[in-house]
């Protein structure tokens, strides 16, 4: 897209995640991240600015970790499995294990 602002670029990586925010807790799948934030197709409806955490499975060159997000946009997709498609952006990211997410 020509109107693309994004700051960082995005990597795309299909992994399963979990995601807890204040009252849920459901699974989603990543779409794509950067170092600013992430898109994922999920069970769960996220309001904008609702704040949540995505829990990274741990595998052979990394750590399982979570990391706080902040919802900027959530639509309705056609996939039962994950109804709903979030962009967020990471609230105070682990930038180190972010970079090494974007090295797979």
């Amino acid at each position: 897209m020509s109107d693309d602002k994004r700051v960082f670029p995005r990597i795309q990586i299909k992994r399963k995640v979990s995601l807890a925010g204040e009252s849920t807790l459901g699974l989603a799948e990543i779409i794509d991240v950067s170092v600013g934030g992430i898109s994922l197709l999920s069970e769960e409806e996220f309001p904008e600015s609702a704040r949540f955490y995505v829990m990274f499975p741990g595998c052979k060159k990394f750590q399982e970790t979570e990391i706080e997000a902040e919802s900027l946009r959530c639509f309705p997709t056609d996939d039962p499995d994950y109804p709903y498609r979030v962009a967020a952006m990471y609230v105070d990211p682990d930038a180190e294990y972010i970079n090494d997410l974007n090295s797979l």
